[in-house]
């Protein structure tokens, strides 16, 4: 029975606690970006939705796919179209460059969608240890600075017991309640994100082509916004590990 209208932190919460249900009772061999699906699809069945579409062809790219699709009414009668993306964080797979360049095409399928005024959001969740060392809290690898190794000491903890969010995916998502936007400058010349900017653009070139009858129109930049972002739970080692999990909403700037 629908009973609700989707409310974006109780879902994230039972996405949460499905999954360290799931870890503690020592299935963590389903855990996976496909097993998200289960807890996300149950929630909104129980909630006002209508369409939940799984795999939901892209309405701007030929033969790309959004993960999760559904519609929702509003107060004045109208529908709003809601598109995810998913990634489920295991053995440090958000650390490998073919994953980075997942993480952003996931950003920038969401951007596409999102020009008919339609809202879209990336989810990633895994377990907590997981997620602070290989995508919240990615430790700085030593880069040579005129012909010498040069580590990045630019980001401190100020606060011993709050977890510093620093590395790769600062650059395109906040961790901070306080200042939850950030800005990803599509046109900067860091070799560490110039690459996968342009890799993209050059594999959907022609999906855009093929859908929308025009080439892919480029911005500038995007936007994300933290809409929620679970808090860590202190656990001793030999429990099972909980997990935790982020959702973003990617705004066309």
């Amino acid at each position: 029975m629908r009973t609700k209208d989707v409310n974006i932190n109780q879902m994230a919460t039972a996405i949460m606690w499905w999954l360290s249900y799931t870890s503690a009772v020592g299935r963590n061999y389903v855990l996976s970006e496909g097993a998200i699906k289960f807890p996300l699809s149950e929630y909104l069945e129980t909630s006002n939705i209508e369409n939940l579409i799984l795999e939901y062809g892209h309405p701007k790219l030929s033969r790309k796919r959004v993960d999760l699709f559904y519609q929702e009414k509003q107060k004045d009668s109208t529908t709003e179209n809601f598109a995810f993306e998913f990634k489920y964080i295991k053995n440090g797979s958000t650390r490998t460059p073919d994953e980075k360049q997942r993480v952003f095409n996931d950003l920038m399928r969401l951007h596409y969608f999102n020009q008919d005024k339609q809202k879209g959001y990336f989810l990633i969740c895994g377990g907590q240890n997981d997620f602070v060392s290989n995508f919240q809290r990615i430790k700085s690898t030593p880069k040579k600075v005129n012909g010498k190794l040069t580590l990045d000491t630019t980001t401190k903890d100020t606060e011993p017991d709050k977890i510093v969010a620093q590395g790769f995916y600062t650059r395109w998502f906040s961790f901070d309640n306080k200042n939850k936007d950030v800005e990803i400058d599509l046109n900067t010349l860091d070799d560490d994100y110039k690459d996968i900017y342009a890799l993209f653009f050059s594999e959907y070139a022609e999906p855009y082509k093929t859908k929308v009858k025009t080439d892919i129109p480029k911005p500038d930049k995007i936007k994300t916004r933290l809409v929620f972002l679970s808090g860590d739970i202190e656990q001793p080692t030999k429990l099972f590990q909980p997990s935790k999990i982020g959702i973003w909403e990617v705004i066309s700037v």
